[in-house]
């Protein structure tokens, strides 16, 4: 004789509860982490941004763009040797006698952050400016 076994419909509603209940911590700890992780590549960009303005200043004199703002990903990494990607960031760059901002603000958020990353000048930390985590 052969028994059949499966799984009954109480079961079945106790593992989708504790299957919900286990989504419901997860997902946010999830989106925070994702977070981070956005704002680790925004510094980071920000940081090459820094590094080789110091490299162009040491070659010209002075820092890119001079007395200007270039806010166009491909003319940055073209006159930095960059290769900064602007997938979730938008990256502008404003030059001057003896010092530059950078920004990263970053594009369309879908989680509620819309915070960006200045670079005051040429040795400070990039710090986090409006929505920050």
């Amino acid at each position: 004789m052969r028994i059949k076994t499966a799984f009954t419909l109480m079961e079945i509603l106790i593992v989708l509860v504790i299957m919900s209940i286990l989504a419901t911590v997860t997902i946010p700890a999830y989106n925070k982490i994702l977070q981070k992780a956005r704002d680790r590549e925004a510094i980071t960009n920000l940081r090459l941004i820094q590094a080789a303005q110091r490299i162009y200043h040491q070659d010209t004199g002075f820092y890119y763009p001079p007395g200007a703002t270039e806010s166009v990903v491909t003319n940055i990494n073209n006159n930095l040797h960059l290769f900064l990607n602007n997938s979730r960031w938008d990256y502008s760059i404003t030059g001057a006698a003896g010092t530059f901002n950078a920004e990263a603000i970053r594009r369309a958020p879908t989680d509620g952050y819309g915070n960006y990353w200045i670079d005051e000048n040429a040795t400070t930390e990039p710090t986090c400016v409006g929505t920050c985590p």
